[in-house]
């Protein structure tokens, strides 16, 4: 199994498929080392993102990601 984490693309480069690229090349390198599944996650309100991960061919799971915090001040 693997995870894309971080992805992201400069606000003035958005729009000109280098999201694509990027998941794609993530997607190759996790396939060459076994991964059998890969597994991302962004904010439920990030429509753009879910939008290219869709794209992609990932599917949202039922389960929804919990989502914790702890002040460090």
């Amino acid at each position: 199994m693997g995870y894309l984490q971080r992805l992201a693309v400069a606000t003035h480069s958005q729009g000109q498929g280098l999201g694509t690229l990027l998941v794609l090349d993530a997607l190759t390198w996790l396939q060459r080392r076994g991964a059998q599944t890969a597994l991302v996650n962004t904010p439920p309100d990030n429509e753009r993102a879910l939008a290219l991960y869709q794209r992609c061919g990932f599917r949202v799971e039922p389960d929804r990601l919990a989502v914790l915090h702890r002040d460090l001040s």
